[in-house]
Parts: C-alpha cells; sequence; structure tokens
C-alpha cells in the first residue's frame, strides 16, 4: 500500500495511522502466513515465526477490523510499513497519549510493572460499537477510532470480548517478569470498555494483535 492511500491523522506533532494495519505480504513481496487453526498457531508462536490472520477466520472482516499479527510478523525484517512510515514504539504511544492529557503512571501487577495512562481512553475510543452496559463509546476527539474487534491468544482462540477491548502491538520487547526472564514477551496497549485509562502490558509474541503505524 502507498503511504499516500494510508488514512491518517495528526495528534499534535505526531501523524499515525487511523485505521488498523491491513496487509498480507511484506514489502519484499512475500506474503504472511494467514493461519486459521489453533495448533497451527500456536505452532508459530512456538517456532517464533511470522503469522497473521482475520479475526475468526473471517475474510470479510479484513477490510473493516484489519488483520492480526504475531509480533514475530510485525518485527520480521522484511518489513510492513510502507515507505514513510513506521511501527510505534512504547514510548510513542505514551507521547501521544500524555500530550492528549493522560497521566502515566506505573502500576504493579504482582510480579512485574505495568504501564497506566490515564484518563484518555475515551478520546481515542470510536463513538460506537463498544459495549453500552460499560462507559459507552468513546468521544473520538482525534478521528483516531480505535473499534473493539478483539485479538486471538498465542494458544490461537479468539477473543470472544469483542465490543469490549482493543489492544496494539508496540516495538518494545520484555521478560515476562518474576522468573520469566526470556524475551517472550512484548508491551502493547490495551483499551478497555469499562476503563478511561489506556494500559500497557506485556503479552507473548505468539499473541494476534492489531497494529497502528506512525509517520517517520
Amino acid at each position: 500500500m502507498s503511504s499516500n492511500l494510508i488514512p491518517q491523522v495528526k495528534i499534535e506533532n505526531q501523524i499515525w495511522q487511523s485505521v488498523n494495519l491491513n496487509v498480507l505480504k511484506f514489502n519484499n513481496g512475500d506474503s504472511i502466513p494467514i493461519i486459521k487453526t489453533e495448533k497451527d498457531w500456536e505452532k508459530a508462536g512456538d517456532n517464533k515465526t511470522p503469522a497473521c490472520c482475520f479475526f475468526n477466520n473471517n475474510e470479510k472482516l479484513g477490510n473493516t477490523e484489519g488483520v492480526l499479527y504475531n509480533w514475530y510478523a510485525i518485527m520480521d525484517t522484511r518489513g510492513l510499513a510502507p515507505e514513510g512510515f513506521r511501527l510505534p514504539s512504547l514510548q510513542d504511544w505514551i507521547n501521544m497519549l500524555e500530550k492528549i492529557g493522560g497521566n502515566k503512571k506505573t502500576i504493579n501487577q504482582g510480579y512485574r510493572d505495568s504501564y497506566l495512562c490515564e484518563g484518555v481512553a475515551s478520546k481515542l475510543k470510536s463513538n460506537f460499537g463498544w459495549e453500552e452496559d460499560s462507559l459507552g463509546n468513546g468521544t473520538d476527539d482525534f478521528d483516531f477510532c480505535v473499534q473493539p474487534f478483539g485479538g486471538r491468544a498465542s494458544s490461537g482462540s479468539f477473543d470472544s470480548y469483542v465490543g469490549g477491548m482493543a489492544s496494539f502491538w508496540t516495538t518494545e520487547e520484555v521478560d515476562g517478569g518474576g522468573d520469566v526472564k526470556s524475551k517472550e514477551f512484548a508491551f502493547y496497549s490495551f483499551f478497555d470498555s469499562d476503563e478511561n485509562d489506556v494500559l500497557f502490558d506485556r503479552g507473548l509474541k505468539g499473541s494476534g494483535k492489531h497494529v497502528r503505524l506512525i509517520k517517520v
């Protein structure tokens, strides 16, 4: 996809993709493996190989919801981002959220530290599609339009929590905390229907999450 065709939005001094990434090839033309079965998805994560999929294996959702990628796909040296864009770091996300009024804090989740940016999730959530029995839809002040499209666990199961959550990879790899010192995890941003905070937690690299690009 040409960078000129990517829907984008400016938030302070950053320019972000305003829809979830939806590419099925690396920049050199190689196809990203589309993995359907739970067994093969889990195997890709165990083998540290790229994988992508459509939510619930429904290809019709790709144009509206984007594609779910494991971390090995987004970090593959063949590249996913078109010229002029790149994958966002943890700090890119935090910088953006702080500039729109978020208050960053470190939280301890038992044996590991994670991060919150308080009070700004609603400014980025879409004004439709979120569960009505919670905080409800966002105000989407910046046309960033975070929609609750779910994800995929490293075991290969799809998250049934559609309507309630959205998650996006960052490039920041990290250990699991406590005794889990292997670099099998990476930070991701998490939006929840019941919260107005954006959580940055550690996810197994073999899990499937959406991607938003940031302009170089």
